[in-house]
């Protein structure tokens, strides 16, 4: 059925979760106003807010007409973006975090790319910052067209680095899983690429990534992670239905939830970590990887060597870091 056009209708509409951030929500928002591609709205779904979020979301909504508020009752980022979706009036969707902030001509150059190539879905490179500078920029490759089931390396798991065609979602009733905490948007991503036609890789920043503390994905809990699984093992049920083989895709979100939970838990747990994927023991033994020769230790259950490796590697890392943010 072909898709009626309203003239009036935003080209783009674009979905702000908000909870708890106000130090950070109004150099996100400004961001927005500064795009020079003008033909957006911008969803500001507030939930549940303890601080002065909602406040703030409402001040740029009487300044703005194209800012549109939600308030709601908390109940966690995924009914957040389920929400703006639902509210969504453009032909493409893009998501930006409420602690995060885009470059002035992000959604211009994204939305002339999607044109130009007759793509379902756009993504860009990603720059992380802290509090100390600027740490890294995540990167895939050259600029170009790509289908993901033949070039799997393009996927990246987060929603806020893509435009993506409504009609990719509406169509396949895409929707965030509202039961996971962590790596909800791994599940949505995956099911984005395996629908679109084709994607385009922008081999440019345009979104800027805050690694705050004490945010949801520095704070990781056993629960979390237990969460994580539970989306891994969603995303190996929908890969075993395709036509490709993702056998080394799903291996790499399996390892990442192991990573996560030999890095991420404050108090180091190697027993969880050893059982998490248990199936994959073997392989990454075999495997000639830094990180093997680590877990080799966590496998033959050698824990005092492994809590002495773990406690160097934080500490290498937290230097490299504060490295890495002097030099920029």
């Amino acid at each position: 059925m072909a898709e009626t056009c309203d003239s009036t209708a935003p080209k783009i509409s674009i979905i702000v979760p908000v909870y708890n951030v106000e130090k950070y929500l109004r150099r996100c928002l400004d961001s927005i106003v500064a795009q020079t591609f003008t033909n957006w709205e911008c969803i500001l779904i507030d939930d549940g807010s303890p601080d002065n979020s909602g406040a703030i979301c409402d001040e740029y909504a009487e300044k703005d007409s194209r800012f549109r508020v939600i308030h709601q009752k908390n109940a966690g980022v995924s009914a957040a973006r389920n929400a703006g979706l639902d509210a969504a009036r453009g032909e493409w969707v893009g998501f930006v975090d409420s602690d995060d902030w885009i470059d002035k001509d992000c959604y211009a150059m994204a939305l002339s790319l999607a044109n130009e190539h007759d793509v379902d879905l756009v993504q860009w490179k990603v720059k992380t910052f802290s509090d100390e500078g600027d740490l890294e920029i995540w990167t895939k490759g050259k600029s170009q067209v790509f289908n993901f089931a033949k070039s799997q390396i393009y996927f990246e798991s987060g929603c806020w680095n893509k435009i993506i065609r409504k009609s990719l979602i509406q169509n396949n009733s895409i929707k965030f899983p509202e039961k996971i905490a962590l790596a909800e948007d791994s599940v949505f991503s995956l099911l984005l690429y395996l629908n679109a036609r084709k994607c385009f890789y922008l081999d440019e920043v345009s979104y800027h990534y805050y690694m705050r503390k004490n945010s949801a994905i520095d704070s990781i809990s056993k629960e979390m992670i237990l969460q994580e699984v539970a989306a891994v093992k969603i995303m190996e049920q929908i890969c075993n239905k395709q036509d490709y083989n993702f056998d080394e895709f799903i291996l790499l979100q399996k390892k990442k939830a192991k990573l996560h939970a030999l890095f991420g838990l404050k108090t180091p747990n190697f027993s969880f970590c050893r059982n998490l994927f248990p199936e994959i023991n073997n392989l990454l033994l075999k495997r000639k990887e830094k990180f093997s020769i680590f877990y080799f230790f966590v496998y033959f259950h050698l824990y005092f060597i492994a809590k002495i490796l773990l406690r160097m590697y934080k500490k290498c890392f937290s230097k490299k870091q504060r490295a890495n943010s002097k030099a920029v």
